[in-house]
């Protein structure tokens, strides 16, 4: 089964006003070809998000849009309150905010951006993917297999190995200043 060529108009601009988003999702290298794409029974929506300020870099997901705990939204929103206007990532991101952020995310959600930390930019905010955070943050998880691969359909097997490390993450998608 080949894959489809990635087309870059599909994929949706959220409005600031829909943000913050819980996303659950791959983040997609529009360099190289994708191996996989998601089962149709899956609500995979094609996410395109502008982030690091002025830099203006954009990011291009694949991911189910989960509905966050109500105590887990207003932490979201924190985030992206204190983060908005940083321009954090137009030159790169500092450890100090880098380390910041770590602390927002142990403090207020009880999770970390361990694994997923160079993934942070003013308006995208990852949080390592495990089955236990997914549960600590989102409300609607019980469709979500425990092998997450296994919502994905793969061009060759090989594939599912291949990239397999850090495939999923979870973001807080927030406005971005520019």
């Amino acid at each position: 089964m080949p894959m489809e060529n990635f087309d870059l108009k599909d994929f949706e601009y959220f409005s600031e006003t829909d943000m913050p988003l819980l996303v659950l999702g791959t983040d997609i290298n529009i360099n190289f070809p994708r191996k996989y794409i998601p089962k149709q029974k899956f609500k995979f929506k094609k996410i395109a998000h502008q982030t690091a300020g002025h830099a203006c870099n954009q990011h291009y997901i694949f991911g189910l849009i989960l509905e966050p705990k109500p105590e887990v939204k207003k932490a979201m929103i924190d985030i992206c309150e204190d983060w908005l206007d940083s321009d954090a990532g137009v030159f790169g991101v500092p450890l100090n905010e880098i380390l910041k952020y770590r602390q927002q995310l142990n403090s207020t959600l009880k999770v970390d951006c361990n694994s997923t930390y160079p993934d942070f930019e003013e308006g995208i905010y990852p949080i390592d993917y495990s089955r236990e955070n997914l549960e600590k943050l989102s409300r609607n998880i019980k469709s979500i297999p425990e092998k997450l691969d296994d919502m994905l359909k793969w061009e060759k097997e090989l594939y599912r190995i291949a990239g397999c490390i850090g495939r999923w993450q979870l973001f807080i998608l927030g406005p971005n200043c520019d």
